[in-house]
């Protein structure tokens, strides 16, 4: 095989790479189908005041939709049940339409730690079109016994622990049924210190993690940071698939430590992509 012919081997070779692994990155549908238009009653809400006071006052099968604008958060919006059926949602199909700006990851307050917080018995909280960003600890937190959590369509951008967070109590009772898609979640231009993942489940049972995009959770010193996907600590039959990957240390991770009988239980890691630039070193 002369050179020549070697390079034109080699350049079929490079292109039939690129076709494999590019549409697959390009792939992840930065628009994703819209949501149902909202049921039940409908508040509208143009101002952070307007939006604190609707949260407060929420009920049952209710849809908070937020118009486009940046909102400066004061205090954590937090969503206390009993509550069922509740929605906060941005007006459009755009995530970048509204954003929830918190005093920054650096910020020592205790007004606004987190962005959303929500605890108590709620079912089907949805949480979708909007984007979370700039807080001290998580962009969102959810605690138990809230069951079946719904993160759509959200773009979580520089907490100073997690992005997305979600709690167990010590007597077990965790967060089951949750799903998160078509969501980003990053940090910029990477994350505060080794203590970060995009999303930290602690005990929940069939969450499902699909078609997001995550990005660069890796910490800025150059310490080795948490899997951007973590869902350990008893936790079972946890999906993971069709997400991209983007200058991650540490991308999946079902169990962290020893744990009897189980820190992960079951589960599937399935059709994920995973790309890093030189730079950034991986592990396992």
């Amino acid at each position: 095989m002369n050179g020549s012919t070697r390079r034109t081997v080699l350049l079929l070779l490079t292109a039939a790479w690129l076709a494999a692994v590019c549409p697959a990155y390009a792939a992840w549908p930065a628009v994703p189908p819209p949501l149902p238009a909202p049921t039940g009653t409908v508040v509208n809400v143009d101002s952070e005041r307007a939006l604190q006071q609707a949260v407060a006052d929420v009920r049952s099968n209710t849809t908070i939709v937020i118009r486009p604008g940046v909102y400066k958060l004061t205090k954590t919006i937090g969503f206390r049940g009993p509550l069922t059926d509740v929605c906060l949602r941005g007006a459009t199909n755009n995530r970048d339409d509204v954003v929830l700006v918190g005093p920054g990851r650096d910020d020592r307050g205790k007004a606004a730690p987190y962005g959303i917080w929500a605890g108590g018995p709620i079912q089907r909280l949805t949480i979708a079109n909007l984007t979370v960003r700039e807080f001290s600890q998580q962009p969102i937190i959810i605690n138990p016994p809230v069951s079946a959590p719904r993160i759509y369509n959200v773009r979580l951008v520089n907490g100073g622990q997690q992005l997305l967070k979600v709690n167990k109590l010590p007597d077990g009772a965790a967060v089951n049924d949750g799903t998160v898609e078509y969501s980003l979640l990053e940090y910029e231009p990477a994350a505060r210190d080794w203590y970060s993942n995009a999303i930290d489940i602690h005990g929940g049972s069939r969450w499902v993690i699909r078609n997001n995009l995550i990005r660069n959770v890796r910490p800025a010193g150059g310490e080795l940071g948490g899997p951007a996907v973590l869902v350990w600590n008893s936790a079972s039959g946890t999906i993971v698939e069709g997400n991209t990957f983007v200058n991650c240390q540490r991308d999946v991770s079902f169990g962290l430590i020893e744990r009897k009988p189980y820190d992960h239980e079951g589960g599937v890691i399935r059709n994920n992509f995973i790309v890093r630039d030189r730079s950034v070193e991986g592990d396992v």
